[in-house]
């Protein structure tokens, strides 16, 4: 029987991949879920674990004890290294991004967080491409899209607008003024304010997290699946945050709220800032442009439609299901699959070799330590 594994720390990640790992059980794939008990911010993993539970998945917050094999595990990012996870053993361990596409490469694609892999699964040609620098990858469809329905319009009905801020971009913490900023778009639509994780749960967001409970006329947690939720809006503001892509993707027009969408390049112009400069995804740079900012977005809906086509589809031709391709994975023994072998000798090599020169280095500095020592013991 195969086995595989999904190593999480939220429900953001786990419903990016919560189809492929039915349609894995569908298969006849034994799965387990991880959600690391020393992971997440204060009760967010906990909250986790207990809601995947709830879903029916067998969930566990440590691999101590485990005894299981798995052929494949899958994580956003390196997750088995906690303490945790030790004893988590398997053959292929490959990367899901819980995005579509980073809005911060700074953060997202420092190579430390890419090496570990033996492949890493795609959502966009902008990281098919990138992520070539690193090894393997595989540009497939989301799965949380599979089964993506737009919900039938209640006639005269108010248009409902989704409000995504994300906790560490925010265009100002005077919350006063954003109150005042959403006001007028409360008389036009109903507004819905999902929360981002960390604001839910970190201490810090308190303010923040008070500010947005005051401007939705309703309020959505992580327990929310952002992928359902989108069915339902006519326009999403979002902070510069990879949940713009998300909405893109649903095909519900976006604007984007922040200072600064290029804040977190690297070795080059952020995707988002490249959209925003090609006019497809609008800028609100102040609360006092908001209202622009959504007026426009509803203005771009088929330029928007194009960059899904452009920058989300995959190839035609290739595998582009992930539960396939990690049953492909689970196909072929680890000792036969030459390419990740020799991708693994290649890194243990280049780490032995820093690790010789600093070992040398060490050497050499602590040589007159090592001098004084030895003449220390010998007046003794």
């Amino acid at each position: 029987m195969d086995k595989v594994a999904f190593v999480v720390d939220s429900l953001i990640q786990f419903y990016r991949v919560q189809n492929a790992a039915k349609e894995l059980i569908a298969s006849g794939a034994e799965v387990a879920v991880f959600v690391p008990e020393d992971s997440g911010h204060n009760s967010s993993a906990a909250d986790t674990l207990k809601a995947i539970s709830e879903m029916g998945f067998s969930v566990f917050a440590n691999a101590a004890k485990s005894e299981t094999h798995y052929q494949v595990v899958l994580e956003s990012y390196p997750l088995s290294d906690l303490p945790s996870m030790r004893g988590l053993k398997f053959d292929y361990r490959m990367k899901v991004p819980y995005f579509l596409l980073a809005a911060k490469p700074s953060s997202s694609y420092i190579p430390y967080l890419q090496e570990p892999y033996d492949a890493a699964f795609v959502f966009s040609k902008y990281e098919a491409d990138t992520f070539q620098a690193y090894g393997r990858s595989h540009f497939v469809d989301p799965p949380n899209f599979a089964n993506l329905r737009k919900a039938r319009k209640v006639e005269g009905g108010r248009p409902k607008l989704l409000y995504l801020p994300t906790f560490n971009d925010k265009v100002s913490e005077d919350y006063e003024a954003m109150l005042r900023a959403f006001e007028p778009l409360r008389s036009r639509f109903h507004i819905v304010v999902k929360m981002h994780s960390a604001t839910q749960y970190l201490d810090e967001e308190a303010a923040h997290r008070t500010a947005l409970l005051r401007i939705g006329h309703e309020v959505l947690d992580q327990s929310a699946d952002l992928a359902s939720v989108l069915e339902e809006f006519d326009v999403v503001i979002a902070g510069n945050s990879a949940a713009v892509f998300d909405a893109i993707y649903a095909e519900v027009p976006v604007c984007v709220l922040s200072e600064d969408v290029n804040r977190f390049r690297m070795y080059g112009d952020t995707p988002l800032f490249s959209f925003v400069e090609s006019g497809t995804i609008p800028q609100a740079k102040s609360f006092g442009e908001l209202e622009r900012a959504v007026d426009a977005a509803l203005q771009l809906r088929e330029e928007q439609l194009t960059l899904k086509s452009e920058q989300f589809t995959p190839p035609q031709g290739s595998e582009s299901n992930l539960a396939r391709v990690v049953l492909s994975y689970c196909a072929i023994p680890i000792a036969e699959n030459t390419y990740v072998n020799l991708r693994r000798s290649f890194i243990q090599y280049f780490e032995a070799q820093i690790q010789a020169r600093e070992d040398s280095l060490s050497w050499r500095l602590t040589a007159p330590l090592r001098w004084f020592l030895d003449k220390l013991r010998s007046v003794r």
